[in-house]
């Protein structure tokens, strides 16, 4: 999507315009049950979506515009009802890297989507280095980033399903990357007791 790309070199747009891509990308890789709704703030929308149960082919240069966006340097200032805060003591907007509210696509699409493997290389490597980029770029133990713990898991769960797999060399050591990466900076929201392995 040109205007993914556009976003992630740089070009600045509101938070109301990036929510309306993001439901874009949604509608073009078909996750199930896509529910849209306004919000008490005119500048935000409360979307809802479950499963990928099928990626189309036309979808595939879309995912590997997400690590070029979910990697883009500057910050935009979201409505803290986008993630479902926003308490009289809260901030009304929060400060987030602009692929901010792209990553819990990246995470699910990884996490459901059950023919992960058969992704071509080129946007499975794309998903991966998404994955890495979070890892290392994104708070996890402070909101919004919190909210994105059990996502982050569970798509953890499933890279690691890729390494035994007949998948391209490139993708199992991508894939053991993005785990030992995991491992060595998420520690604290690994559940104890619980090994990756």
């Amino acid at each position: 999507m040109l205007s993914m790309a556009m976003v992630a070199d740089g070009v600045k747009v509101d938070s109301f315009t990036l929510l309306k891509i993001k439901v874009q990308f949604i509608r073009l890789m078909g996750y199930a049950d896509l529910v849209v709704r306004p919000t008490l703030d005119p500048n935000t929308l409360h979307i809802q979506y479950g499963e990928v149960t099928d990626v189309p082919e036309i979808a595939y240069p879309a995912i590997e515009g997400l690590r070029p966006l979910i990697d883009a340097a500057y910050t935009i200032d979201m409505p803290a009802l986008t993630w479902g805060g926003y308490h009289e003591q809260e901030e009304r907007t929060i400060s987030v890297l602009v692929g901010f509210i792209f990553i819990d696509l990246v995470l699910t699409l990884i996490s459901t989507y059950e023919n992960l493997e058969s992704l071509p290389v080129s946007p499975l490597k794309a998903l991966l280095e998404a994955v890495y980029v979070v890892i290392h770029k994104v708070n996890l133990e402070m909101q919004p980033g919190r909210s994105l713990q059990n996502l982050l898991r569970q798509a953890i769960e499933r890279i690691v399903q890729l390494a035994p797999k007949n998948v391209n060399y490139e993708i199992r050591q991508l894939a053991l990357t993005v785990v030992q990466a995991f491992c060595k900076t998420c520690s604290t929201i690994i559940r104890v007791g619980e090994t990756i392995l």
